[in-house]
C-alpha cells in the first residue's frame, strides 16, 4: 500500500511539473501575423429561393444586385453613368433588360454585361398559373365508376375465354395423339 501511494504521488509530481515547463511555451506564443485582407466584391440576385451570381455576360432572374464587399468604397456605375456609391454592401434595383455595370474598388476595376430578367422564374410563374384555373371535372365519376364496373366484365370474360380456348386445344391435341382407330376387313 505504502509503495502504491509512492507512485501515485510521483506521477502527479511529475504531471504537474511538465505541466509547469510547458505553460510559459503555449503563452509566450504571439498570435498571427494580420495580413492586409485583399479587397473582394460579388454581386448576386434574388428570385424566390434561387440566387444568381453577377459574372460578365451572364443572365439573372430579379431586379435587386446585392453587392457585398469588404473594400474601402465600391462605386457602381451603369451604362457609363455614375449610379451608386458605398463603403459597405448595398442593394440596388435595376430594370429588365441588358445591362452594361461597372464596378469600381479602391484597388480595381470591372466591367460587366448582364441581362436581367423578371423577378419570378418562367417556369414557376407558369405553375402558379396553372394552379390558378379553377378546378374544372373532364369526367363525371358516375361515367368513371361504371367504366370501371365493365372494364372488370369484359377482362373477366376474355380471360375464362381464353383459358377455355386453350385447355380445349390440349385436350383435343391430347385425344388425337392417342386415338386409336379399329380397322375392320
Amino acid at each position: 500500500m505504502k509503495e502504491l501511494k509512492k507512485h501515485t504521488a510521483l506521477r502527479l509530481f511529475l504531471f504537474v511539473t511538465l505541466g509547469l515547463l510547458l505553460l510559459p511555451s503555449v503563452s509566450s506564443q504571439e498570435p498571427p501575423v494580420d495580413q492586409e485582407k485583399p479587397c473582394i466584391h460579388y454581386a448576386y440576385t434574388s428570385s424566390e429561393d434561387y440566387n444568381f451570381l453577377i459574372l460578365n455576360q451572364s443572365k439573372v432572374f430579379g431586379q435587386e444586385i446585392q453587392f457585398i464587399t469588404n473594400c474601402e468604397y465600391l462605386q457602381v456605375n451603369l451604362e457609363g453613368q455614375f449610379y451608386a456609391i458605398s463603403n459597405n454592401s448595398m442593394i440596388l434595383t435595376f430594370n429588365e433588360g441588358q445591362h452594361n455595370l461597372t464596378v469600381q474598388t479602391n484597388e480595381y476595376v470591372q466591367n460587366y454585361s448582364i441581362e436581367i430578367y423578371p423577378d419570378r422564374l418562367e417556369w414557376e410563374g407558369q405553375f402558379l398559373l396553372l394552379n390558378q384555373i379553377p378546378k374544372t371535372e373532364f369526367i363525371s365519376i358516375d361515367a368513371s365508376d361504371s367504366r370501371e364496373v365493365w372494364a372488370s366484365i369484359l377482362s373477366i370474360v376474355t380471360v375464362w375465354v381464353l383459358c377455355v380456348y386453350v385447355y380445349w386445344k390440349l385436350i383435343e391435341s391430347y385425344v388425337n395423339k392417342n386415338f386409336i382407330e379399329e380397322v375392320v376387313k
